[in-house]
């Protein structure tokens, strides 16, 4: 006789969610889809896997950590520049947010703070979701005089 049992891996798991909040992202409900994929893995991961971890960074021209509860409420940055083609270099630790078009895609740095937050993390695994609409527009590099990180 053959008896088959269904089973779960029941490891937990640490899973960040990135969210593009670049000024695209404000077209064709891109950013409304988002939100509510979001708000499903969540509910999917707090009914299903309560052991499991969720955290949500959103990246822009920067990048930062949202609040669970936050998500709901977040908004793509508006689009400040027109120009094809934008060349700004500023060292990482100086770019101020109120001087530096915000609405470029900047999967670098989401990804950064992703792997800073799943460090931290206890999980046996970890997993990232990248939801965006489309490529990177802004990168971090070292700079060719000092070495320093560059926005």
């Amino acid at each position: 006789d053959l008896v088959v049992h269904k089973t779960e891996w029941r490891n937990d798991c640490g899973t960040l969610v990135l969210i593009d909040l670049s000024g695209s992202m404000n077209r064709y409900g891109r950013l409304l889809q988002a939100k509510r994929v979001c708000l499903g893995l969540s509910e999917l991961i707090r009914q299903r896997f309560p052991q499991d971890t969720l955290e949500f960074v959103s990246f822009y021209s920067r990048a930062e950590r949202v609040a669970e509860k936050d998500v709901p409420l977040i908004m793509p940055k508006p689009v400040s520049i027109r120009d094809y083609q934008v060349r700004i270099r500023v060292p990482l630790d100086q770019a101020d947010p109120r001087n530096l078009p915000l609405h470029f895609t900047n999967l670098h740095l989401g990804l950064r703070e992703a792997r800073k937050i799943l460090r931290r993390s206890g999980a046996a695994n970890k997993q990232v979701f990248i939801i965006t609409d489309g490529q990177p527009t802004a990168h971090v590099e070292p700079s060719a005089e000092t070495g320093e990180q560059m926005l």
